[in-house]
């Protein structure tokens, strides 16, 4: 690439700036980004969402744009400590990003006067640039170094001047808070199904579907993978311990629904409810006053069971009750004396 044609983009005076900015940065996805999410980690999603929050939502997109960073930002925002080692495993990584964040864009061509469709499967970074620094020849930290990137010309109608409906936009903050991969798919996802400010988002996919977005489409188009990963384990390996973690870092409640064609699963629909500080704090109330309700029940049922146990030993001992119950407490057999035996005027 010639020095002319670097056209080097960095909104921020100095990386440390950035790396304070950036957390709260937005993140601007097409819809269709999202079959790449299943082919990486909880760490690579982490990484391509830190490079997303360099493209702005009114940028057009212009193929000679080169996005600037250095390695210690990237460190500092991904939480990696500095070292050789490290920097070692961090190109590795930023290798992997590559190879892995591959998207297939369906399109359509006419060959001998019919019209066929397929897909193209395109490589959504164009480049990944390790530049040299100044410093490096004083024999400075490979850290000081910086890193280049560009997104792929073919991939710009699903990065720049997006339409209503075609995206989702999210916060790099809101991402950091995920713990589990499947949880960040399933953001993502719920995200870009999401239409305007609707509380309640379905989504209905088949079983590849699933698999293409949870589990990557290399995965889900090998065989072996294809009946390891049945419905039942879709649903609980990834589905359901997806949503928990969902649910405990976001104010949605997400449900499941199993698809059915005769016996046989073919497809799940997931039904995301978004809800307010006040509606979750109510809900949460109506879960405590159940949760009471439930350990009021478990405690008068354990009762009963300590009644029928001391009434069992009172008859086989010969004595009252009362002193049956006494006798097993003392013993240690039941934790307390069931109120029903105490004499109304002892209690």
């Amino acid at each position: 690439m010639e020095k002319n044609s670097l056209r080097v983009y960095n909104d921020n005076k100095s990386f440390v700036d950035a790396i304070k900015k950036r957390r709260n940065f937005s993140m601007f996805q097409a819809n269709i980004l999202a079959q790449c999410y299943g082919n990486l980690k909880k760490s690579d999603l982490k990484l391509l969402n830190y490079f997303l929050t360099f493209i702005k939502k009114s940028q057009v997109y212009d193929k000679d744009k080169v996005y600037i960073t250095s390695f210690a930002e990237m460190f500092k925002t991904m939480g990696i400590s500095n070292g050789g080692t490290n920097y070692d495993d961090f190109i590795k990584r930023l290798k992997f990003l590559k190879e892995k964040t591959n998207i297939l864009i369906p399109f359509e061509m006419e060959l001998n006067g019919k019209i066929i469709n397929g897909y193209n499967l395109v490589s959504l970074f164009e480049n990944f640039v390790f530049l040299n620094s100044e410093a490096d020849v004083e024999g400075s930290q490979k850290l000081s170094r910086q890193f280049a990137f560009s997104f792929n010309e073919k991939l710009a109608p699903f990065l720049y001047e997006l339409k209503d409906g075609n995206f989702f936009v999210s916060t790099y903050k809101e991402s950091e808070k995920s713990t589990s991969k499947h949880e960040e798919i399933l953001r993502n996802l719920w995200r870009s199904f999401q239409y305007g400010n609707k509380k309640v988002t379905t989504i209905s996919a088949s079983l590849q579907e699933w698999r293409v977005w949870l589990l990557g489409s290399e995965k889900a188009t090998d065989e072996k993978e294809q009946k390891k990963w049945t419905a039942a384990k879709i649903k609980s390996n990834a589905l359901k311990r997806g949503i928990e973690k969902l649910q405990e870092h976001q104010p949605v409640t997400v449900t499941i629904k199993k698809e059915m064609n005769g016996r046989r699963v073919i497809g799940f629909t997931l039904t995301f409810i978004e809800q307010s500080s006040k509606e979750l704090l109510a809900k949460n109330e109506a879960l405590q006053i159940q949760e009471t309700i439930n350990q009021r029940r478990l405690e008068e049922s354990k009762t009963n069971d300590y009644v029928s146990l001391v009434m069992e030993w009172a008859i086989k001992t010969n004595q009252t009750p009362l002193a049956a119950a006494d006798e097993l407490k003392s013993n240690g057999e039941i934790p307390f004396i069931p109120p029903q035996l105490i004499p109304d005027g002892n209690q």
